[in-house]
Order: C-alpha cells, then structure tokens, then sequence
C-alpha cells in the first residue's frame, strides 16, 4: 500500500513516544521498515520535521539523534513541477491551509493514494473523507 505522510505522522514514527498517536506512528513506521507500505513525501518534509524538534521540548543533543534516524527512513521523495505549486497555492487558498500542509495533500492526490496527518485542525479544514487520520491508521 502507498501512502503520503505528512510532518504531523512522520514525527510520530521516531519521537512520538508521549504523544497521542505514538502507538499507531510506531505501527506504521514498523510497516515502512517491513517493506510493507511506501510512504511518498514531499522534499519540505525535513523542515516541518526540523520546525518540530526546534518548538518542542526536545535537548539539542538529542535532536542530532533524531535527524539521524529521520534522514534514514526509507522515505520516496517527491519534487513539484511549476503547475504543481501552482495548484498547491490554489488549494491551500480554497481550504484556508498553508503551503506546507497542502503540498502533502496536493503529493497524495497527485499520487492517487492516501494522506496519513495527525493534524486534526488541517482535517477539519479539508474534510476528513480525504485523510487518513493516524489514529485510525491499523497494520498492513
């Protein structure tokens, strides 16, 4: 099964282990490593990932973990063509996101396949019906 994953569920896959959804990430996650799914991204993932470990409440000296172990998940990466940042801006206007969360929805729409977010604001806004929400997230 192919997939898209936002920052909100990449997180999760690595330091989620307080968080809300940490179990199903680490399920997911567990399924990447296995060859089980391919999760396709966005090339801006790093920085949303980056933004994370910089606002949250994690010691500099175990960031450097982290990045290590995020730079190997075994992640496909997605570039955009001008038309398509054409029509991530369109879409992120019509649903009031930013550019950013909708570059990962733009990717799994372009890909035909799901967008797995945590993100329950970003949910709301462009309707739950084209979302996999992580929570719901269960085993390949």
């Amino acid at each position: 099964m192919k997939y898209v994953a936002d920052a909100s569920a990449l997180y999760q896959f690595l330091v989620g282990y307080k968080e809300r959804y940490a179990i199903q990430g680490k399920v997911m996650a567990h399924d990447l490593y296995k060859g089980r799914i391919e999760i396709s991204v966005p090339t801006l993932w790093q920085f949303e990932i980056g933004n994370i470990l910089l606002y949250g409440a994690h010691e500099p000296s175990v960031c450097g973990k982290f990045w290590h172990a995020f730079l190997n998940l075994p992640l496909s990466y997605c570039r955009f063509s001008a038309d398509d940042h054409k029509g991530i801006l369109d879409l992120a206007r019509k649903y009031g996101t930013t550019y950013y969360d909708m570059s990962y929805f733009f990717l799994a729409q372009k890909l035909d396949c799901p967008l797995v977010s945590g993100d329950e604001k970003f949910i709301r806004k462009v309707g739950s019906n084209s979302i996999l929400h992580l929570k719901d997230y269960l085993a390949a």
